[in-house]
């Protein structure tokens, strides 16, 4: 049965609700030293205090990026590029973080494994889970290559569109043009893709791109 929208529990951002999770499990294992007493030999206590000193600086950078990279507005492919690095520092820290576990399990003896089993895994989570949020966007990133931006130097944006869009719909229209003679599409259903087409993307044709794209379509599907 359907929970009515009223009644649904806001989900969370799994990304930062896992790394979150993440977070509070580390800062609970620095505080037991990993499970094991506080060690007696100088130079190992030395080591797991840098290291834990790096742990918690990894955490705080990781967050960062994912912080910075939910929080901007993509709206260009400047912008899109900006906050695809920001997803890539994050992974990258993440494998980093986990590498400095591995070498704290390697160097002291008598860690609790089970422990650091369950912050690797959260940690591999999270790689995935910032992986399947970066891969998402590239249904935002072919939006955007349809368009081009411009800044002048008074500062104003101007909008235009791609050349390569247009390009591709006279390709189409031409592969049309076949299937409708093939009996493999009606008319009606070309014409109305192009009309949708041309409603998308009428503010942003110049004059003479527009009026080409439409004497194109009067050539090949004009009643002959």
């Amino acid at each position: 049965m359907t929970v009515p929208k009223s009644k649904r529990h806001k989900s969370r951002f799994e990304v930062f609700h896992n790394m979150q999770a993440l977070q509070k499990e580390l800062v609970k294992h620095l505080m037991q030293d990993f499970g094991i007493t506080r060690i007696a030999d100088l130079g190992e206590a030395q080591f797991l205090d840098l290291k834990f000193e790096r742990v918690i600086n990894l955490c705080a950078e990781i967050v960062g990026d994912i912080h910075r990279a939910n929080a901007m507005y993509v709206s260009n492919m400047i912008e899109y590029e900006e906050r695809r690095l920001y997803q890539d520092k994050a992974i990258g820290n993440c494998v980093v973080l986990k590498q400095e576990l591995q070498s704290i399990i390697d160097i002291i003896s008598g860690l609790n494994l089970n422990k650091y089993k369950t912050s690797i895994e959260l940690i591999e989570k999270e790689i995935h889970l910032i992986k399947s949020w970066r891969k998402s966007d590239l249904r935002l990133k072919k939006k955007l290559q349809v368009l081009r931006y411009k800044l002048t130097e008074s500062g104003h944006l101007v909008i235009k569109i791609n050349p390569k869009t247009i390009t591709r719909e006279r390709r189409k229209l031409k592969k049309y043009r076949k299937m409708v003679n093939q009996g493999k599409i009606s008319l009606i259903d070309v014409q109305n893709s192009f009309k949708s087409w041309l409603g998308t993307y009428d503010k942003l044709l110049s004059y003479w791109s527009k009026l080409n794209m439409i004497a194109l379509y009067n050539n090949l599907f004009k009643e002959r």
